[in-house]
C-alpha cells in the first residue's frame, strides 16, 4: 500500500528530514518517491532501512565516492533538487 505524507522540510533542513525518514522506516515506511510536495512510502515489514542525505547532486558525486557509498552498503534511492539520497539495510553501514 502506497502512503503519501506532506513535504515538510526547507532543502537546507537534510538532517531534520533525514531522521524524520529513518523514525518513518523504524514504522515500516519505507521511501519510494519524494516529489515537490509530498514524499511516497510504501509500507514493509522490513523495520531496519536507514536513509542518507547527502545535499549535492548525483551528477557532482565521482565514481569513486559512489564505489565508496556502495562498497560500505549504501545504495543510491533518488535524487531531488540538490541533495541525494542513499539507504541501506544492513545495520553495520
Amino acid at each position: 500500500m502506497r502512503i503519501k505524507k506532506p513535504y515538510l522540510f526547507n532543502n537546507y533542513e537534510f538532517d531534520y528530514e533525514e531522521s524524520w525518514l529513518n523514525s518513518l522506516a523504524c514504522e515500516g515506511l519505507l521511501l519510494s518517491e519524494d516529489g515537490r510536495f509530498s514524499y511516497e512510502f510504501e509500507e514493509s515489514n522490513n523495520h531496519s532501512r536507514r536513509y542518507r542525505i547527502i545535499p549535492k547532486k548525483l551528477e557532482k558525486f565521482s565514481d569513486e565516492e559512489l564505489q565508496l557509498f556502495q562498497d560500505s552498503a549504501w545504495h543510491m534511492l533518488l535524487e531531488s533538487d540538490e541533495k541525494t539520497y542513499f539507504y541501506s539495510d544492513d545495520p553495520d553501514a
